[in-house]
């Protein structure tokens, strides 16, 4: 029998085809390429013009500005702000087993208790097929994004719809 027998020889090739389009892939699709996202650049975009954290409520709990947060991702100090769907929901009289579609919930993580190094810069808008996440560094590089985005939903899932900061109303 020859040392190449078809067996082998066709296998190689196998293991050969799968390497090059592995090489391909790679090279097509660049492997330190950052992250992007037009979608969470204009949610983001549209949240500075709206100058959230003047024109948005503060999220209950979280009134003072740059709280300690313990323990969590995105800084030491944060600010968490909701839109009016939230502020609306809060302060209706039904209970809510998730948060209303258009609900959008922004977060702002900080070195210092002053306010001086912008960590991270995050939200969180609820629409029909889950939660659109957005999570940005303080030099704007973008972390995350996506409905379900699974850095931000393996963690948040532990919250009322995934919402750590604040619950759920409960009713009146």
């Amino acid at each position: 029998m020859h040392a190449l027998s078809a067996p082998f020889f066709c296998g190689f090739l196998m293991r050969l085809r799968s390497l090059a389009f592995v090489v391909c892939l790679t090279l097509i699709t660049g492997c330190d390429a950052e992250p992007s996202s037009p979608e969470a650049d204009l949610i983001r975009d549209q949240l500075r013009a709206a100058d959230y954290a003047q024109t948005f409520a503060r999220a209950p709990g979280w009134e003072s500005p740059r709280q300690p947060e313990a323990g969590g991702a995105h800084g030491p100090f944060i600010d968490i702000y909701i839109n009016s769907v939230v502020a609306d929901a809060l302060a209706g009289e039904d209970a809510l087993d998730r948060w209303p579609d258009g609900a959008l919930i922004v977060k702002d993580g900080w070195d210092d208790a002053e306010g001086e190094v912008h960590l991270y810069f995050a939200f969180m808008e609820r629409r029909p097929e889950g939660w659109f996440w957005g999570e940005y560094r303080g030099d704007g590089s973008l972390v995350a994004a996506g409905v379900d985005e699974p850095r931000c939903a393996n963690c948040h899932s532990a919250g009322q719809d995934s919402v750590f900061a604040f619950r759920l109303p409960t009713g009146r």
